[in-house]
């Protein structure tokens, strides 16, 4: 089993559609994500791949181990980790250029 942290979305997105193209289980992690995630295992499955989605807040590390557990559980064996999770704090674009931008 693979498990993609951030799998739901953009370039964890792609990432796990590779990964089970070549043949890995997929445990995709989400956080605020988690209904993509849940639309990308049903794709995934619909696709005859193996899937399933583990949503945590990985800033929190008692719930990453939950999580981890659980994904272990599901597919018996880790195989593989793709740390690909972020976290950014959205500026506003305006603010942004205001503080690049030399007076």
């Amino acid at each position: 089993m693979a498990l993609v942290t951030g799998g739901a979305a953009r370039v964890g997105r792609v990432i796990v559609r590779e990964l089970a193209r070549r043949g890995y289980r997929i445990a995709i992690h989400a956080n605020t994500s988690l209904d993509q995630a849940q639309s990308l295992v049903e794709e995934l499955r619909g696709e005859g791949f193996e899937a399933a989605a583990f949503g945590t807040d990985l800033r929190n590390e008692d719930a990453t181990r939950a999580m981890i557990d659980r994904a272990h559980r599901h597919f018996g064996r880790l195989d593989a980790l793709v740390n690909n999770a972020g976290f950014s704090k959205s500026t506003p674009s305006v603010r942004l250029f205001a503080a690049s931008t030399p007076a």
